[in-house]
Formats: C-alpha cells, sequence, structure tokens
C-alpha cells in the first residue's frame, strides 16, 4: 500500500515552509506479510492507530502512508523528537507475540518543503526517507539539520550520538548522522544501513530514480530469494539503473560486499572470471588458477555480485555463474542483459519501461486535468526532471502537456531515450521535439563522456542489440517490420517464412527474439498474442533493408495475406457477433492501412487495392473515426489509371466510395460513385447488387430534398427485396420509406416502417444499423411527443456508439439528445449539447446535406426564440470547448433521472 493519505488535512492547519518529517518503516515487514498475512492486517491496523495517534498527540501531521510505515509533518523538531520516542517506547510494551515481534525505525529530518494537493514536495522528502531506510529496527536516527536545531533543548530524557558522516542513496549530499539515546530505548546497533559501512564499488548516483518502486521492491524480494536473478530488457529501459539501485537498497544484507562488474567493455567470453576476479581484487598464486582462487575466496562469503551487461559475453558468463552458485552458497548474483544466461536456478525479470499509462486517443488534450493526469505518469516525470536539469525553468504547462505525452509515447517509455529527447530541451521546445522524432531518432544522441559509447545514441544502442543476433534472427526481425504494430503467429508464418527460414521454425526464431527483449508480447482481444516491435527497433530495421528487394518481396506477401484477411472479415461485420469482430479486426488497423499504401503504389496493386477498400469499407465505416482518410485511400485507389477496367471489383469500390461520400455528408459525390457503381453491376448482371445501389442512392436523393425520386427508388427495392429474398435490401428500403413518411410529417406510419426495419436489422443482429435506425425512431417518436420511447431509443444509440467507440455515432446521439432536451424546455442545456455536437461533426470532417441544414437552421432559431443572444453565444461557446468524456456522463446521469 504506497503513498495511502491517511487523512485529509486543512491547508490552512499545516506546517508550511521549514517542516520537521518524522518517517517509519516497519523492519523486515515483506517476510512477516509473507509468513503472517492474516495476522498482518490486524497488526498494521493497531500500528497505524499507535503511531499516528502519538503523532497527532505531539502536534503532528500525518500526510500519508508509505509501504508499512507513515509520514509526519511538524511545526517543530522537539515535537517530533518527542513523538518518536514515545513511539518507541509505546512500541516495545505492547505485545506483538502474533506475529513474533514488531520493530519499527525512525527518520527524522528538517527542511524546507511545499504542500500541494495534500501531499508534500521537496528534497527534504527524499532526504528523511534515506535517514530513516538507514535505522535498523527499534532505533531513531536524525540528521544533522535537525540535531543542530535540538541542541537549544536540554532533557534528562533524551540525548545524541553522534555516528559521523554517512553517504546516504541517491543523494549527493553525505549526512551526519544521530541517534536518539534515552529511558527505555534501545541504544546498541550496528553500524547504520549506509554505503560507507560495507565493502562496495557501487557507483555514487547523481540523478534519482523515478517511477518502479513496486517494481523496485520486487527485485529486492527477488535478490533475497533466490542466488541468481538476471534482469532483462531492451537497450535502455534502465536493467542497470535498476540493478544498482536494488544493490544499494539492500547493501546492509550483504557483510561481505556488494560489487559491481561491468562487462561491457569485455569482448571475450574467457575474460568474464577475470572481470570479476579484479573487481575483487584476487589474483593468482602459485599453481592455483583462477578460477580456483575465486571460488576459494567466494566460498565463505555473503556477498552480492552485479554482473552489468552480459548479453554478448553470455556463454561465458553461464559458465562462470553455474560454478559459483554450485561452490558458493553465500554468494546472491544480479545479472543485466538483453537475454536470460539459461542457467539452472535463474529468475529472469524482464524490466518494463516507463508507465504513460494515458490512451493515446485522449491525446485530444480535451481533459481539463490532462496536465495532472500525464504529471503523474513515470515517463513524463522522468522527461520533466531530466529537462529542468539543462533547463531549470522547464515545467510540464497546458501548452506543452500534449506534446511531452506524444514524446514519452513515440519512444515507447524506454528511460534512456526519454533522457536523450529532454536533454534537446536545452535547444528545442517540446512542440519542436515531436515534430523532428517524425523523421526519426538521429538527432537523439548525447555528449556525455561518462556513458558507453553504444548508449549516446539510440541508433547505436539498437545496432549493437542487432549485432549480436544470429543470422536467420536478424532475417526475421528485418521482415517483422514489414508490418505495423502488432504481428500474430499466423501472420509470421505466412508473411515471413521462405526463402531462408523454414516455417517451422518461426517459433523459435520469435522465442529467441523475445529472450533478447527484443519482441514484446501482447494478448490480443482474441486472445491471441500479438507480437510487438518498438518504435525505435521498427525504425531501425525499415530504415536498414526498406530499399532492399527482400523487402518489396515481404510487403507483397503483407498484402496478399490482409487482403485475404480483410475478405474474410468482411461478412463477419454483419452478423451477431459484430462487436467481437470489430475488435480482432481493429487490431489489425494499421497493418489494413499499410497494405492499403503499399497496394496504392505497386504495379502489382490496382486491382488488389480495388479489393482492399472494398473489403475494408464496414470496418472503417463502424470504425467511425477515419472516414475522410479512408475516402481519400478509395477514392486514389479508383483513381488509378491501372484500375479503370469495368470490373467487378472497381463496382464494388464504387460502392465503398459511395456509403464512405454518405458517411461524410458528400452527397454530390456519394451520387456520383453510386450511378458508377450502379452501371458497372447492371453490366455484369448483378441484379442483387444492382437493386442495393439503386436504394441506396434513395438515401442520397433524400438528402438533397428530392422525396418523390427517393420514394420511388425505396419502392423499387422493398419489392426487389421481397422478390430476391433479400433481407437486407428490404430493411434498407423500409428504413428509407419511414424516413420519407417522416420528412412529409405522417410520424405514425414513419413509426411504423422504421420499426419494421429495425425488427429485421435485430434479426440480422447489425448493430451498426440498428443504431443508425434508432437516431430516426428517437426523432419520430418526439415529434408524436412520445418522449419515453424516444429516449430509450437515444440512450440505445449512445450505448452503441459508446461501445463502438464511434464518433460519428457519438455526433448523432449528441444531436439527438440536443433535440430532446429542447423539446423538454430546457434550452441552455440542448445549446450547450448541440454545440458539442457541432465541434465533433467539424472534427470528424462532415459536410451538410440540404435536409439536415434547414433542420439546423429551424433548431437554431427555436434556440434563439427561448434565450437572450448573449446567453445563448456563451452556452454555445461552452458547449464547443467542452469536454466530451464529462458531457456523456452527465447525459448518462440525466438519462437516469428521466426514466
Amino acid at each position: 500500500m504506497m503513498n495511502q493519505p491517511l487523512l485529509t488535512i486543512p491547508s490552512s492547519s499545516v506546517p508550511l515552509g521549514t517542516v520537521t518529517f518524522l518517517f517509519t518503516d516497519i523492519e523486515g515487514s515483506s517476510l512477516l506479510w509473507e509468513r503472517c498475512p492474516d495476522a498482518m492486517t490486524s497488526v498494521i491496523e493497531q500500528h497505524d492507530h499507535l503511531l499516528s495517534s502519538l503523532c497527532i498527540q505531539k502536534g503532528g501531521y500525518v500526510f500519508k502512508r508509505m509501504g508499512d510505515g507513515i509520514c509526519a509533518a511538524f511545526e517543530a523538531p522537539l515535537s517530533a523528537l518527542t513523538a518518536a520516542i514515545q513511539i518507541q517506547r509505546a512500541l516495545a510494551i505492547k505485545s506483538w507475540e502474533v506475529i513474533g515481534g514488531l520493530r519499527v525505525r525512525i527518520g527524522i529530518h528538517t527542511g524546507v518543503a511545499v504542500w500541494r494537493e495534500n501531499d508534500y514536495f521537496g528534497q527534504a522528502l527524499n532526504r528523511v526517507a534515506r535517514i530513516m531506510s538507514a535505522a535498523h529496527g527499534g532505533q531513531i536516527l536524525i540528521s544533522g539539520v535537525t540535531a543542530e536545531l535540538l541542541k537549544d533543548f536540554s532533557s534528562d530524557q533524551w540525548s545524541l550520538r553522534h555516528l559521523g558522516e554517512h553517504r546516504l542513496k541517491g543523494l549527493e549530499r553525505s549526512e551526519h548522522l544521530y541517534q536518539v539515546l534515552g529511558e527505555n530505548l534501545e541504544s546498541q546497533f550496528p553500524f547504520p544501513r549506509t554505503l560507507e559501512q560495507i565493502p562496495n564499488n557501487l557507483p555514487r548516483l547523481t540523478t534519482s530514480f523515478i517511477g518502479r518502486l513496486k517494481e523496485l521492491d520486487e527485485v529486492k524480494r527477488l535478490i533475497a530469494s533466490y542466488n541468481l536473478v538476471t534482469l532483462v530488457g531492451s537497450g535502455g529501459t534502465g536493467k542497470t539503473r535498476m540493478a544498482v539501485e536494488a544493490a544499494i537498497d539492500v547493501v546492509a544484507d550483504y557483510p561481505d560486499g556488494s560489487w559491481l562488474v561491468e562487462l561491457a567493455l569485455i569482448s571475450d567470453e574467457d575474460h568474464v572470471l577475470e572481470a570479476i576476479a579484479t573487481v575483487l581484487e584476487i589474483r593468482s598464486e602459485g599453481n592455483i588458477c583462477f578460477e580456483e582462487s575465486l571460488l576459494n575466496y567466494l566460498g565463505p562469503k555473503n556477498l552480492l555480485l552485479l554482473l552489468d551487461n552480459c548479453e554478448h559475453v553470455t556463454t561465458g558468463c553461464a559458465a562462470v555463474v553455474q560454478k559459483i552458485l554450485y561452490h558458493c552458497p553465500k554468494v546472491h548474483i544480479v545479472a543485466t542483459s538483453r537475454n536470460p544466461l539459461g542457467v539452472a536456478g535463474e529468475v529472469v525479470w524482464n524490466v518494463p519501461p516507463l508507465g504513460l499509462a494515458i490512451p493515446k486517443s485522449r491525446y485530444l488534450g480535451s481533459d481539463p486535468n490532462f496536465v495532472k493526469t500525464i504529471s503523474q505518469c513515470d515517463a513524463v516525470k522522468l522527461f520533466a526532471e531530466r529537462a529542468a536539469a539543462v533547463r531549470p525553468d522547464f515545467a510540464i504547462t497546458p501548452q506543452n502537456a500534449l506534446a511531452v505525452a506524444k514524446i514519452c509515447s513515440r519512444l515507447d517509455g524506454i528511460p534512456l531515450a526519454i533522457e536523450l529527447a529532454a536533454a534537446r530541451i536545452k535547444v528545442m521546445t517540446a512542440e519542436q521535439i515531436v515534430e523532428r522524432l517524425k523523421e526519426g531518432f538521429g538527432f537523439l544522441r548525447s555528449n556525455r563522456k561518462d556513458v558507453l559509447p553504444r548508449q549516446q545514441t539510440l541508433k547505436k544502442l539498437i545496432s549493437w542489440s542487432y549485432e549480436l543476433l544470429t543470422q536467420k534472427e536478424q532475417l526475421l526481425l528485418s521482415r517483422l517490420a514489414v508490418f505495423s504494430r502488432g504481428r500474430t503467429l499466423k501472420a509470421v508464418e505466412a508473411v515471413c517464412s521462405g526463402e531462408g527460414i523454414d516455417r517451422d521454425e518461426i517459433i523459435d526464431l520469435i522465442q529467441q527474439l523475445i529472450d533478447k527483449s527484443l519482441i514484446a508480447v501482447e494478448e490480443g482481444p482474441a486472445r491471441e498474442v500479438h507480437y510487438i516491435l518498438t518504435e525505435s527497433l521498427w525504425e531501425f530495421i525499415r530504415e536498414k533493408f526498406e530499399a532492399s528487394e527482400e523487402f518489396h518481396r515481404i510487403q507483397e506477401r503483407h498484402l496478399d495475406y490482409f487482403l485475404a484477411y480483410a475478405e474474410e472479415l468482411r461478412p463477419k461485420l454483419l452478423t451477431k457477433d459484430q462487436l467481437r469482430w470489430l475488435g480482432i479486426a481493429s487490431a489489425e488497423r494499421m497493418n489494413f492501412q499499410k497494405a492499403v499504401e503499399y497496394a496504392l503504389v505497386t504495379s502489382s496493386g490496382p486491382e488488389k487495392c480495388l479489393r482492399l477498400v472494398a473489403a475494408l469499407e464496414r470496418l472503417w465505416e463502424i470504425q467511425g473515426n477515419n472516414l475522410q482518410e479512408s475516402l481519400n485511400y478509395t477514392r486514389r485507389a479508383l483513381a488509378r489509371p491501372e484500375a479503370e477496367e469495368p470490373s467487378i471489383f472497381r463496382a464494388e469500390a464504387l460502392l465503398a466510395a459511395a456509403r464512405l461520400s454518405w458517411c461524410l455528408e458528400l452527397n454530390d459525390e456519394a451520387r456520383r460513385f453510386y450511378q458508377l457503381g450502379l452501371e458497372l453491376y447492371q453490366k455484369h448482371g448483378v441484379e442483387p447488387k444492382v437493386e442495393l445501389a439503386r436504394c441506396l442512392l434513395g438515401f442520397i436523393e433524400r438528402n438533397d430534398g428530392h422525396l418523390d425520386i427517393a420514394e420511388k427508388l425505396f419502392h423499387s427495392g422493398l419489392a426487389a427485396g421481397k422478390r430476391l429474398r433479400h433481407t437486407l435490401l428490404t430493411a434498407a428500403a423500409l428504413n428509407g420509406l419511414g424516413t420519407i413518411c417522416q420528412d412529409r410529417g405522417d410520424y405514425f406510419s414513419a413509426r411504423q416502417y422504421k420499426d419494421e426495419s429495425l425488427k429485421l436489422y435485430r434479426q440480422a443482429g447489425d448493430r451498426w444499423v440498428v443504431a443508425i435506425i434508432l437516431w430516426s425512431v428517437a426523432r419520430a417518436a418526439l415529434a408524436q411527443k412520445d418522449v419515453v420511447t424516444a429516449t430509450n431509443a437515444l440512450e440505445e444509440l449512445l450505448m452503441i456508439a459508446r461501445s463502438y467507440r464511434n464518433r460519428w455515432l457519438i455526433h448523432y446521439a449528441l444531436t439527438g439528445f440536443g433535440h430532446l432536451k429542447l423539446f423538454l424546455g430546457k434550452p441552455r442545456q440542448a445549446a450547450r449539447i448541440l454545440a458539442a455536437a457541432e465541434t465533433l461533426k467539424e472534427e470528424l470532417g462532415l459536410g451538410s446535406v440540404t435536409i439536415k441544414q434547414i433542420e439546423r437552421e429551424d433548431l437554431m432559431r427555436r434556440l434563439e426564440k427561448a434565450l437572450p443572444p448573449d446567453e445563448l453565444a456563451d452556452i454555445w461557446h461552452e458547449g464547443r470547448s467542452a469536454n466530451l468524456k464529462q458531457l456523456i456522463e452527465e447525459l448518462e446521469i440525466s438519462r437516469t433521472k428521466i426514466s
């Protein structure tokens, strides 16, 4: 339970400015939880109550819990000291037999801190936490600053023992530590748990460790429980930093020392043993070889070895580690590598990238809490801190928050990449970095002399990993770059096998690339594994191979595979399992897009491209968020000179273009595409398609106000649907006739037609078209003053729109609710909702057909009549910038009230 507030303190009563902090922690709490999980729940409740009440009695403010301890703030150092003494005395006399005893360590420090959002911020918090960590159970340690402030207070109840100057983890300035002595307080403890007291060569860390605290705790638990823990991850994920942080935290557990062995500069497998011996200052004597000397030395030792950067000497590392584990039972080893060592007893722990925890769909920046939300993300915290190091005035603001979030997302949360990008804040804005990243990662480099050459640029780091691969691993990786985002096993086997890689080898090669941290695994919506490359690795591979003949040959296979897959999915998006198939198809959205883009430019692509855009139209329509882009792809496919042959494939693509144009309310274009498609279907004698195109053309005529022509087309479609037993044609025609009746004011007939059409679509399971018809049902019901039916229809429409995440449908749902609010005599709410709908309409790039423009003008006249001009303008402005998510949540609450 990390950082859990214990109480909310009025900002007017918290200690401000220079504050004395008291931090506590239960020694060995992880082991206690493991041994006595049930008893610990009650023990922690008693512990929290006891410590909190004693702090409060002495004027302290307990502002949060951290781990299994409390954090309190005091105005006066003496109050904090008195509280700490009483806490240790109270803990000592209370029985904790149920868990075998409870020992608490306490740290106290005085410094300046800032209070905001019910928490303190500042360097003083880091220092008191480190002082507390240096203490042993039952001990109270205070800082030199606090000790100096207590000099003026003499007492027979307590005294201070100077323990010397100590180097604390993560702090550049050493700290003079003092132990509190007093009656009924333990006085004899080992040396403080600091870096000076135990032999080690661990580096002095000059930057703070950002995020991943739970992961760090897990690594420390594994180190304590197992003799070999290997931290694996792709280049730049922070394996070394994680290992060093963990080693520093557990340094007191290894009295014979904690030793870092850097293997990055070793090129020979046989030199691993020598590197370890050099760090431990072991020399071969007489006839005893290095290996025997090393094992003789380590045999009785209780120490920690940190073997860093093992990936290029894995075989040598494995051989040495195996012998150490066999002969030296008290030695614990932490290894960092791109891949496991493959030694018996090895525990492999994957170092994750830093979390961003913001769906990319929220990058619209409309969330009023956006700055606060992203500022809590580990990746953004790292960027902000490293950027402030090179430009002290840098901070996350409403102006740059979106750009910073995009940078961290583009860099996959990889710490090294984020640090390299943050360093550029000295000469670029966050927005400029975003734009530059679109051109690649070449500008992300460092001139620091204290890092390995391969870590000075992102490209060198990736190249290092690539060069360590086998020829077949490199070949598969180059072929995987043809995909965009995820790759399923089925797709990889179909696209990447052959010419050097047998199909049966694919799964083993994928496993090897996963082990080497070059492929990540995600579970897709169909519970099918997707293999993911980081953006930086994907860019590197494409840049290296994109111009090769091999790459274009694999692109052709990629196109063939996703064309077949799109044609397989198309009919499934008309079924009762539509939503499930939508999720599965959406997972491949980027691959479909890449296939279309390649088909548009390749000489073998004209017919394939027509087939592909026709097959994808339903998916694009139901996704509803990139309609303009989808229509542009279809236009380009139809415009290719090689695609002008009057084939059935061209007819299908024309109907796809017509449908997308209708969605975008581009009436003239939709009419032209329908008419051209109709002519081709007639030429090929495909009667069902002829009749369907003719019927759908009726909606275009209706939108332009040609009601008589539209009605004739719909009646023709209804007759053909019944004659051909074509259910969907019948349903479409009934829907159209209902719309005509509604336009003419015959709401009774409109409801009959719409209900019959709705019934057929529900039977077919096509919830997408059901949602579209519900919009008309709601309007017809409202015209008949049937508020309940209208509300229920809009409620179902909005539910479907949200489940499909379709902003096009949400726009219609908002418009419907605007009509409803106006009908209910709530013009202010109506104006706000309709303004939000208009903003969404513009974002989607929708046109404005004649009949809808007339309806909008009528709505505006009614609003102008109901509200004063200035008030309407203010509400409209507010609605235009309203947060969509909040607005929808408000509608859900209001719908509940109506029903």
